[in-house]
């Protein structure tokens, strides 16, 4: 019985000092993966980021916050958001991003991503008036975006006026909204609006893909009214920008999020860690011909939008519309 009741707090104490050691083991571990969360930005941020300058004086802010011992006590996902403020603190640049993910919402971030196909449309209807109606909820580059667009439009058909509604678009790649630019657009003029110039370029470039589309001339002249709100950026923000600069269309809502340096996100994580950090780096700079940048900014509406159905507004506006953009 003593032999038992020995062997009975052997196993006791064993299993105390385990989880006293799996409990140091965590505290160490969360201490590790901002380590290593810290460093692998700060190699993005000098590989990548566009302004070299700034780059190094963001690399010294992440060095005294880890000296500092600013993120010691901070869970990694509070490590994160705070870096992440410091960031679009000291550029003004709202796509700096630092996220953390466990393994379940990797897996549905990776799922969601691999659902965005076509043009990122996700309704296409004609509304009252023979009024077309695009909802338009994110950029996404490839062949089957550009077929998509063809069949959105070919849908559409006749419509007397087209909204196209980008309220919810966070923007993404710049292909579908430079196709679109093609047939929208009756002058290539627009072409020249956005310069671009990116991580090691020395001289500006065009933004966006260049497209001479022949298809769909018949969309030149439709009237064109594009919803914004603060939830609409980056590529999304530069279609809107697109139309109002070139008096193309009419662009109605709220002032967009001002988030237009374009960029390029990357995954790490250390290999014994159930944690993904994933970093958005802006890697270019984006400004119209005559210097103007989005950025912090935002693009104001033509008109402001005041009541919650922005839908049935634009409608109104439309049919009280006597300049027939």
């Amino acid at each position: 019985m003593k032999k038992l009741t020995l062997l009975i707090l052997l196993i006791l104490t064993s299993t105390s000092s385990l989880l006293a050691q799996r409990e140091v083991k965590s505290k160490v571990s969360n201490t590790r993966n901002i380590n290593y969360m810290v460093s692998e930005l700060q190699g993005r941020i000098a590989i990548s980021y566009f302004d070299r300058t700034k780059g190094e004086m963001l690399i010294s802010k992440l060095n005294s916050m880890l000296m500092n011992h600013s993120l010691d006590t901070s869970s990694i996902e509070n490590a994160a958001a705070e870096i992440t403020k410091m960031l679009r603190a000291e550029t003004n640049d709202k796509h700096f991003s630092l996220i953390v993910l466990d393994k379940a919402e990797q897996a549905k971030r990776t799922l969601d991503e691999a659902s965005n196909v076509g043009a990122g449309f996700s309704e296409i209807k004609i509304l009252n008036k023979n009024i077309g109606y695009l909802k338009w909820d994110f950029c996404i580059d490839g062949e089957k975006s550009i077929n998509r667009i063809k069949e959105a439009l070919d849908f559409l058909e006749g419509c007397s006026a087209l909204i196209i509604d980008v309220t919810e678009n966070p923007g993404g790649g710049g292909q579908s909204g430079a196709y679109l630019n093609s047939i929208l657009h009756s002058s290539n003029d627009y072409q020249k609006l956005l310069i671009k110039r990116c991580t090691g370029e020395s001289g500006w470039q065009p933004s966006e893909p260049i497209y001479n589309s022949k298809d769909f001339e018949r969309y030149h002249k439709i009237p064109l009214y594009i919803l914004i709100s603060d939830q609409t950026a980056s590529a999304a923000e530069y279609f809107a920008l697109t139309a109002k600069e070139t008096k193309r269309g009419t662009v109605l809502g709220q002032t967009s999020a001002g988030a237009g340096n374009p960029g390029l996100w990357s995954i790490s994580s250390l290999s014994e860690s159930d944690k993904c950090f994933y970093m958005f780096i802006p890697t270019c700079q984006i400004k119209t011909k005559d210097g103007f940048s989005i950025e912090g900014i935002g693009v104001k509406p033509d008109i402001e939008l005041k009541s919650k159905d922005r839908i049935s507004e634009t409608v109104k506006y439309i049919l009280s519309d006597k300049s027939g953009k």
